[in-house]
């Protein structure tokens, strides 16, 4: 009777306990949930995470507003949720998608964790506060990288006008209470990345030259007389240990250390390859320049291309035609693999080829070429003064205005001399033809830069290792392989009915049964389709210099 009596004594006890602690975890909730929604405001403003610190994303009034003000990322004894670890874990290891994790409150988030959960109280104000500004900051530094991870980092329409693909997008409040609700913050995250062939093969580069970066880096290689077979001594060796460090040169036998063989010949050839440098295996001027790059400055454009393949949608499409404009290149994409490729000329600097996405829709043999007013005011009217007879010489039409709905003009009536640019009123159309500008083919997809791919008569050019010699349009180097390809499934328009009506020299529009998925992009790093990491020259200067270079900075070796 006694021992029931303890027992009966012992379970209500307990139960009080447990009562008492859930009355305690109710009134700190309603305490940090009554401090939140003192702090947030109704409308959007700027809202002070912490002491300093001003909340980065719009989005956090919207969140607790939605989600009724109550705090997230902590227990009621302050300590840390299974969720706000998982949310740590991930911004700590932002270093690894090229992002900084400082840029999402790292260093204040790991100041605040000594002291998170001591006093923890509803009486106490301070424990309180302390909480409720934990919950701010880390719903902030949610957001925040879940922007940057899933919209892109840099803005590259700032640098870049013509840049006119359009970015992802998520409901960002629904996917964190959606994350919080599965208990899985780490998954909802790493959803959000790109999970392309592209994206992550490069983010796998990106560790190995961290890691190099982390182990010190290469050494840079002295300038003086070009380094070729034959050469010896300390700037040859210097030159083995850079193409070890990034692979070129797999192994250097002891007796070779210092001298210039066909083996390190053949190693400068691919390293040369792999940067879009002319592959002689001779390290002259501009292969030393590339070689003594800092692996920082590789980081970095690493970094950079990674944010750029944030703004590309996330499925390309089973076939489709990619143009890297650094890289003066076409390819063809089908069933995941390259089955084509060609060497294309982009805009020259200032004249920008624009980066886009669309579609081909239909092809154009023997095209006509409506000369824009640019071109027409800045190159040819001061060709004109000189030469009256330049627009007949290259069999190019006048007329009134507007296209093929206007009067041809008589050009001998206009006296060029007169004419400057704010009289010029006349519409110039080349007819097709071996002058025509865009060659005999054009390939049209919709977009608001108003450029398309065409051919050339200038098929010289494609030998120039650099090609931005266009107005903005891209010349295709292999233009009716390229028509070919994309009429396969008309049986009869093959290579040699394409060419037997181009021939024919009547302008004449072949429709796709099938439009093509076209993506013109700006990579000066990306890697191959065998596992190949590509470096390319920033043609038109818009590589961030002021992109944080963030990896570890213990090294590799370190215990």
């Amino acid at each position: 009777m006694k021992k029931n009596r303890w027992i009966g004594i012992i379970w209500v006890g307990t139960v009080l306990l447990i009562l008492t602690k859930v009355s305690l975890a109710i009134d700190v909730y309603t305490a940090e949930s009554q401090y939140l929604q003192n702090k947030i405001p109704t409308a959007a403003a700027k809202i002070l995470c912490s002491k300093n610190l001003h909340c980065g994303s719009r989005l956090v009034a919207d969140f607790y507003t939605k989600h009724g003000f109550i705090p997230v990322w902590t227990t009621t004894d302050g300590d840390l949720s299974a969720n706000a670890k998982d949310l740590l874990s991930v911004i700590h290891n932002a270093y690894q998608d090229g992002l900084n994790p400082e840029d999402y409150h790292t260093k204040v988030i790991d100041a605040m964790l000594p002291t998170l959960n001591q006093g923890v109280s509803s009486d106490n104000p301070d424990a309180v506060a302390r909480l409720a500004n934990f919950d701010l900051t880390l719903t902030d530094a949610f957001f925040l990288y879940a922007s940057d991870i899933l919209y892109g980092k840099v803005n590259n329409k700032v640098s870049y006008p013509n840049w006119t693909i359009t970015k992802r997008s998520a409901d960002l409040v629904a996917v964190l209470d959606k994350a919080l609700q599965a208990k899985q913050v780490h998954e909802a995250l790493a959803d959000l990345s790109p999970h392309s062939y592209a994206y992550t093969k490069l983010k796998a580069k990106l560790a190995q030259y961290q890691l190099i970066a982390g182990n010190g880096g290469w050494k840079q290689i002295p300038s003086g007389d070009k380094l070729e077979v034959g050469s010896q001594g300390d700037s040859v060796a210097l030159l083995q240990q850079r193409l070890m460090a990034t692979g070129e040169l797999s192994s250097i036998a002891d007796d070779k250390k210092g001298i210039f063989d066909v083996n390190l010949e053949s190693a400068v050839s691919k390293f040369q390859e792999d940067h879009g440098l002319n592959d002689d295996g001779v390290v002259g001027t501009e292969t030393l320049s590339a070689l003594n790059l800092p692996v920082t400055t590789r980081i970095q454009q690493i970094e950079l291309n990674l944010d750029r393949l944030r703004w590309l949608p996330d499925d390309l499409g089973k076939n489709y035609i990619v143009v890297n404009i650094p890289d003066f290149s076409l390819m063809v994409v089908q069933d995941g693999k390259v089955i084509m490729t060609m060497p294309v000329i982009v805009g020259a600097d200032g004249k920008q080829s624009c980066v886009l996405s669309s579609k081909i829709t239909y092809l154009e043999l023997n095209p006509y070429w409506y000369v824009p007013r640019s071109i027409a005011v800045k190159e040819f009217l001061p060709i004109l003064k000189r030469n009256p007879q330049f627009l007949e010489q290259n069999a190019i039409q006048v007329y009134s205005g507007g296209y093929a709905d206007t009067d041809e003009i008589d050009q001998s009536s206009i006296n060029w001399r007169q004419v400057d640019p704010n009289n010029f009123e006349f519409q110039l159309r080349q007819e097709p033809g071996t002058l025509n500008s865009l060659g005999r083919i054009k390939f049209i997809f919709a977009n608001s830069c108003g450029i398309y791919l065409h051919d050339t008569p200038a098929h010289d050019l494609f030998s120039e290792s650099r090609r931005d010699l266009s107005h903005g349009c891209i010349r295709v180097g292999k233009p009716i392989d390229l028509a070919a390809y994309l009429l396969q499934d008309k049986k009869t328009w093959t290579n040699d009915k394409i060419s037997s009506e181009i021939d024919k020299g009547q302008r004449e529009i072949v429709t796709l049964t099938q439009p093509m998925n076209i993506y013109i992009v700006y990579a000066t790093a990306w890697v191959d389709s065998n596992n190949v990491l590509q470096f390319r020259n920033d043609i038109y200067n818009i590589d961030d210099s002021s992109y944080p270079i963030v990896y570890p900075t213990t090294s590799a070796n370190a215990d």
